[in-house]
């Protein structure tokens, strides 16, 4: 185009020439960078969006077969983003020209994956701790619900101690809930951190993540005495151990 109009405008005056040459060359120029522009913009848009469906969706799929690496999916996406959005920026780049430098709209493309790695990172988080709260929670309902449950079982299941000391099912009762409720929450935390590392969450993060299981694991705890030790629970309870004796006199007499 720009040999087309030297042609054509040649016969004008050098300097009326050299002005409207100097024109077009702007609006060429301006023209060519609002496109380069345009095209990163739409490459940036376009690839974060691809990014965050294809981390969703393969961690998805791990989901389902139990086994998946956060960390590793992440940072193979993020390569395979960066390297599509700069081969993209290299198809319509211009040479020589002071503009076609993609380095800052680079750089801004790595911060937003990375911003959306933190919330996806985030999700995962909140997702792990949920599962291992409800693991807690059922493993001491199951466990306060057998103590309690033992309570009045003495000698031969009459619900009598033998002699006047209580039996181990009474008295050691609190302190076998204790270490039901410690043991099982350090093996939650474990659980908790071993994972999150493979989240590559930050040590904040997971300071928040156990602070937050520590404290649900404690409500869990008092909810499930509180139901045990409830009017109606300990007359069942008493009920059914009457029962019991009952049928055992009918037994042996």
């Amino acid at each position: 185009m720009l040999k087309d109009f030297e042609t054509e405008a040649s016969r004008y005056h050098k300097g009326v020439f050299a002005r409207k040459r100097e024109e077009l060359l702007e609006k060429v120029d301006g023209r060519l960078k609002a496109l380069f522009v345009g095209q990163l913009s739409a490459a940036h848009k376009a690839g974060v969006t691809h990014f965050t469906d294809a981390v969703t969706e393969t961690v998805r799929l791990g989901q389902k077969k139990g086994n998946y690496d956060f960390a590793a999916i992440v940072e193979t996406e993020k390569k395979a983003a960066l390297g599509k959005f700069d081969g993209e920026a290299r198809g319509v780049l211009v040479q020589n020209a002071p503009w076609s430098n993609y380095t800052n709209q680079l750089d801004l493309f790595t911060q937003d994956l990375d911003v959306v790695s933190a919330k996806l990172r985030q999700e995962e988080m909140r997702r792990l701790a949920s599962r291992i709260e409800r693991w807690v929670k059922t493993r001491l309902a199951e466990g306060i619900s057998l103590e309690f449950n033992s309570i009045g079982t003495g000698r031969g299941g009459s619900g009598a101690p033998g002699d006047a000391q209580k039996p181990a099912s009474e008295k050691d009762l609190w302190d076998r809930v204790w270490k039901g409720f410690t043991d099982t929450v350090e093996h939650a935390q474990g659980r908790f951190t071993e994972r999150a590392r493979g989240f590559d969450a930050t040590p904040n993060e997971v300071e928040v993540g156990l602070w937050r299981l520590l404290r649900k694991s404690w409500a869990a705890l008092r909810a499930k005495i509180e139901e045990e030790v409830m009017e109606g629970n300990i007359m069942l309870k008493l009920r059914e151990k009457y029962v019991e004796v009952i049928l055992l006199l009918d037994v042996v007499y």
